[in-house]
């Protein structure tokens, strides 16, 4: 269980740099792609980690 958490603590700390880097004004295209490309990382690895977790959690409640 403990496993998850650090990753979704990761995952978290990742999106929230990647948003902070979305806050400031004047930036390259190059950098508002690599923003883009970091926020759809995060949200595909949390919809992976959340389907991993509720699988572990049916196996370990229903087996």
């Amino acid at each position: 269980m403990r496993k998850w958490l650090f990753f979704l603590l990761i995952i978290a700390v990742a999106y929230v740099i990647s948003q902070i880097g979305k806050k400031t004004t004047g930036r390259s295209s190059f950098l508002k792609n690599i923003s883009e490309t970091i926020g759809t990382i995060v949200w595909v690895l949390i919809v992976v980690y959340t389907v991993g977790f509720l699988y572990w959690l049916y196996t370990e409640l229903f087996k």
